[in-house]
């Protein structure tokens, strides 16, 4: 079902899911939630960053880990953003 909804249409859906999948082992999160990492919708990344933020580096396939960095990055820039 995790898997489908985070293929939904409705970028809340796929949010949803990416911050569920935080439940799962790490091997099953970075399987389900690295691929997030390239969706359309900003929220939807970064809710995939914080599944993924506890899991060790090496365990996030090479191919995602630019993916990965970008997501940090763009984190970041938000923080800044609404910083007071």
């Amino acid at each position: 079902m995790l898997r489908e909804a985070l293929r939904d249409p409705d970028p809340l859906v796929r949010r949803a899911a990416a911050g569920t999948a935080v439940v799962l082992e790490p091997e099953d999160r970075v399987a389900l939630a690295a691929p997030i990492l390239r969706d359309p919708v900003r929220t939807v990344r970064i809710e995939a960053l914080g599944s993924l933020l506890d899991v060790p580096r090496e365990q996030i396939p090479a191919g995602s880990r630019a993916d990965l960095d970008r997501a940090i990055a763009e984190y970041r820039a938000v923080q800044a953003t609404n910083a007071d």
